[in-house]
């Protein structure tokens, strides 16, 4: 009998953990501050890490001791494609010879004009 009694007088008087929740207006701020930080570091990391600047430049210049006939204003002829080829490749070379050659992508011929 005195096992009972015990047993029963532990279970009467069990501990409640009192557990406080915080106002939703602090869980919803909380949440909203949390989530711009995190969308502002990832924002920061994509445009430094991810994105690349890419910089068009059009120029004309001239080009001494290039051979440049008519044939080479068809953009289609045989002579146009070399003569593309060729300043495309001394354009190549300019740059990876400079100071900026890491920045340097491609150089593409646009279109081809005689001097006259």
């Amino acid at each position: 009998m005195a096992k009972g009694h015990l047993f029963s007088s532990f279970h009467r008087h069990r501990i409640f953990s009192q557990r406080r929740s915080w106002p939703v207006w602090m869980v919803i701020l909380i949440f909203l501050g949390v989530t711009a930080v995190l969308g502002v570091t990832i924002g920061f990391l994509v445009h430094f890490l991810a994105v690349r600047n890419v910089f068009y430049y059009q120029v004309d210049f001239h080009i001494s001791g290039v051979t440049h006939n008519d044939s080479c204003e068809n953009g289609a002829s045989q002579a146009s494609t070399d003569l593309n080829k060729n300043i495309e490749t001394k354009m190549s070379d300019v740059f990876q010879n400079s100071s900026i050659y890491k920045e340097y992508i491609n150089s593409q011929v646009i279109k081809l004009l005689s001097v006259g």
